[in-house]
Parts: C-alpha cells; sequence; structure tokens
C-alpha cells in the first residue's frame, strides 16, 4: 500500500514540475494586463489578437477608457468571442 502511494505522490509531483516548465513568450495574454495603458482611449477592439487580450486590458483600467465595451453590458470587444 505504501508503494502505492509514493508511486502516487511521485506522479503528481512529476506533473506538477512538467505542468510548470512552460513558456508563456508565446501566450499573447501574457502582455496586456500589464501593459495596457489608461491613460487616454488607446486602443480598439482591433488591436487585440484574441478576446482575453481584449479583456485583460478591460479589467486593467478602473473606467472603459478604450471604449471597448459599446454596450456598456461589461464584456469588451463581443465581436472577438
Amino acid at each position: 500500500m505504501t508503494k502505492i502511494i509514493r508511486l502516487l505522490f511521485l506522479l503528481c509531483l512529476f506533473l506538477i514540475i512538467f505542468a510548470s516548465c512552460g513558456d508563456d513568450s508565446d501566450d499573447p495574454t501574457t502582455d496586456w494586463a500589464g501593459s495596457c495603458t489608461c491613460e487616454s482611449n488607446t486602443y480598439n477592439c482591433d488591436d487585440f489578437p484574441i478576446w482575453a487580450d481584449a479583456q485583460a486590458c478591460f479589467k486593467n483600467c478602473s473606467y472603459d477608457v478604450h471604449d471597448l465595451d459599446h454596450d456598456d453590458d461589461g464584456i469588451p470587444c463581443e465581436d472577438l468571442r
């Protein structure tokens, strides 16, 4: 029984380590949340390759400075979804 528990533990440990080794450099959502400027209306929905990027920028600003949510339902750039 203890061999099975050890084996399961090692398998879980391996999966955790393996999953954390991914490279996020190709992930388009990694840059928008921190680099989205909120000082002026700078971006349009066409500037975002995927909806998650538009959402990250939208959430980063305290209000919809970029007018990404045209119908004021709290969901930016709905055409990207």
